[in-house]
This record gives structure tokens, sequence and C-alpha cells, in this order.
């Protein structure tokens, strides 16, 4: 559900039986506008013709159990039957003693109608295994022997960037495609956005360690909310091994998450012996005549900072002067990784020569990296056919002019926004 190309946050369409329908990777979007998106989200999400809120599939134990004649109808129930215990029980969790049996019978009733459950069973929900800001994880207790974890979020969405159930689906959802089922993160079974929650693999001290240990930033993520040392086994959110919680992985390069090919490049350089980098890096460059060389152009643009620092200036320049728009944004929001003012400047300078509004905006935020005396030739460079909302950016950062040069500057982009 793309909204436009600054706001992309939801990760699937749902297919009718709950099915994984279409992944949408995760993008940036700005923060200010996050109670606006949320509205939209849930808006798209009720008014979809084919949507019942869920995406991912029920684990495939249970599936098995139920007959193949009702197995499409059976699904849909029990997804719906789950959705509304669970909001009941979140809206009645502080009014009610029986909350939780309340809602368990009812779970337990929905697996039972589906035959994943034989009768005259139970099924128990009621063992708190964390609560955070955002919600809280029980560990779901039944006769089969099978280990899984409800989170159930305090309300159905917040405004966050890297927390809530539409978030940390959407991550478990796009990790679980591009990297598999068996990392060192739970396996994502199923969640529910209308209704609040999501299912996932129970992890203890007796699951078998990781059989992969992959890093978040080759999906251009950043794990905001845990160890992220492999070596240490438990830690915050981190247990035996594996990052047990999603919320917190938040996007740190959208051509990354956005980009197949772009990650493949990335990882490529990442993984080169560092001898051999500049090396590597030339020679894609120069093989132009292969599919989705843009893509690969794109994967270059993240690797810059891979390279030995004398080498970085020359490429920043070169990839700036044969880049798209959305590869200039990429290298706009990595000036820092220059090795001297002269440098940043003559690279700011390539950019911002003949640069729309847009990416102008993102240039603003690196202006931080030039000294107070040189700064002021860069606003010039930026104010320059500057429409409203850049100007409005200018403004948040005129602390980073010389004390003497703020009056001129306020008075010069206030009165050109009215």
């Amino acid at each position: 559900l793309t909204f436009s190309n600054k706001f992309c946050i939801c990760s699937a369409v749902p297919s009718g039986n709950g099915n994984l329908g279409r992944i949408i990777p995760p993008v940036n979007y700005y923060l200010q506008d996050l109670l606006y998106i949320n509205t939209l989200l849930i808006a798209n999400w009720y008014n979809h013709p084919k949507a019942n809120g869920v995406i991912g599939s029920l684990p495939q134990e249970w599936i098995d159990k139920i007959p193949k004649f009702k197995r499409p109808e059976a699904i849909k129930e029990l997804y719906k039957s789950w959705g509304e215990a669970i909001s009941k029980f979140r809206e009645e969790l502080y009014q009610s003693l029986k909350a939780d049996s309340d809602m368990e019978q009812t779970l337990l009733t929905a697996m039972q109608k589906a035959d994943i459950l034989p009768n005259m069973t139970s099924l128990r929900i009621n063992e708190k295994l964390d609560t955070g800001s955002y919600g809280t994880v029980y560990f779901i207790n039944n006769p089969m022997g099978d280990k899984y974890v409800i989170k159930i979020f305090h309300k159905k969405a917040l405004p966050s960037n890297s927390h809530n159930n539409h978030i940390e689906s959407n991550r478990a959802c796009f990790w679980q495609k591009q990297l598999g089922k068996k990392t060192n993160r739970p396996r994502f079974f199923f969640a529910d956005m209308k209704n609040g929650y999501m299912v996932t693999q129970y992890i203890d001290d007796k699951t078998p360690l990781p059989k992969k240990n992959l890093s978040p930033k080759y999906l251009g993520l950043v794990a905001k909310d845990e160890e992220t040392d492999f070596s240490i086994l438990y830690g915050h959110n981190k247990i035996n091994g594996y990052s047990v919680d999603y919320g917190g992985l938040k996007v740190q390069s959208y051509i990354l998450a956005n980009n197949k090919t772009a990650r493949y490049i990335y990882k490529k350089i990442t993984k080169a012996p560092k001898n051999l980098r500049l090396k590597l890096f030339e020679d894609i460059f120069e093989h132009k005549n292969v599919p989705r060389y843009n893509d690969r152009l794109a994967g270059l643009t993240t690797g810059v900072k891979m390279l030995p620092k004398k080498h970085r200036g020359k490429w920043f320049k070169v990839l700036a002067k044969n880049a798209d728009s959305e590869i200039k944004k990429v290298l706009a929001s990595n000036l820092s990784i220059l090795p001297d003012d002269k440098t940043k400047g003559e690279c700011f300078k390539i950019l911002a020569q003949g640069a729309d509004n847009e990416l102008k905006i993102v240039l603003v935020d690196s202006l931080y990296c030039f000294s107070e005396r040189a700064i002021e030739d860069y606003f010039k460079l930026l104010e320059n056919g500057a429409n409203k909302e850049l100007k409005k950016k200018l403004v948040d950062k005129l602390s980073l002019l010389p004390q003497e040069k703020l009056a001129e500057w306020h008075f010069k982009l206030h009165v050109s926004q009215d």
C-alpha cells in the first residue's frame, strides 16, 4: 500500500485467506507525518476488498491438521475469532479479572473448531514473558508441544518509526522473505494489522543456536533496541543468540531496503578483503553492459564508505556525475564519509549544481559537515530557487551560520516564504 514516493510503510497486501501477499520493503518517511500515515494505512486496510488485516500464515503444523475441504473457510474464521478476542482482551484487560481466561477460551474454541486442537484440551496464554512500551509478549502453552509467542500491542497503532504492530510486522515479513526462516531472528508466522498482535517462534535456552547470524545492515536496516554483538548470546532483547524483538529495526538506507541488486553489490564489497575492495569497486563500475547497471551503481553508492579514505572522494564525484536523482540523494546523505572539508565541499557543489528541491532538502541535513566560516556559501547554493518546504528546512539550520549572519538570513528566508 504505497501512498507516495515518500511514504511506504505497509509490508504486504493480504490475500483473502490470510496468506502472505506482496511484500513492500520499508522505506524512509518523515516523522512529522506519522499520525497522518497511520490514519491512511488503517483506512486502506479496512477498505481493501480482500483485506482481513492478516499478513503471514498459520504455522504449517496447524494448517496440516485442518481437513483440506474446510481449510480456506476454517482459516478465515480462525483469524476472525482471534482478532475479535484479542481486541476485546485489550479493552477489558484492566477492567475484568477474567479477561485473560475469556481470551484463552475464545482462541481455544477457534482452534478446536478448525480441528487444530482436539476437544477436551486446554490452551494457556497467561504467562507474560516480557512487557515493553509498545506491547506484551505471552507464551502460548498448548498440548501439541509446539512453542509460540504472541505479542499483543498495547494499542492497535502508535506513531513510531521502529515500533508498533504495522512497523514490526513489516520488518518481520521483510526480514523473513529476504533472508529466510532459519536466521538469528525468531521465525515469523502471522500478524493481524487491524487487531494489533503478531505470532512468532518461542526462543529459550533450549532452542538450537541460529544457523545463520545475519546483520540487518545488508537490508538497509539498523538495530537500535538490542544487543548486536554476535558473540554475545544473551543481552538486551537477545536470547541464546537470537534477536527476539522485531521492534527497533529502523531504515538506514532506503536504497538497500528497496533494491535487491544494490544489496548484492553492497554485500559483495563489504565481504571482500580490504585490500581488494577498490579493484572490485572499479570492475563493477566499468562493466556497464550488464543487466540492471543502474541498480549496481546504487550498490556502489552505498559501498563508497568501504573504500580506503584517500579513494572515497574520487569515486564519490564519479558516481555523483553518473547517478540518477535517487542515487544522488544517497550520496547527499553520506557526505560525512569523505576525508576532509575540501573534498566534502567539492562534492556538495557537484550535487547542488542543478539539483531539484527534493535533493536540496537532503543536502540541508549535510550542512553540519562544514565549518561556520564556509557554510554561508552552501546556504546560497541551496536557497537559490528554493521552494517553501526547502526554505523551512534552511530556517531550521540557521544556527549553523555565524552569529553576525543570522538576522540577514532569517529575514531573507522568512520574507521569501511570505
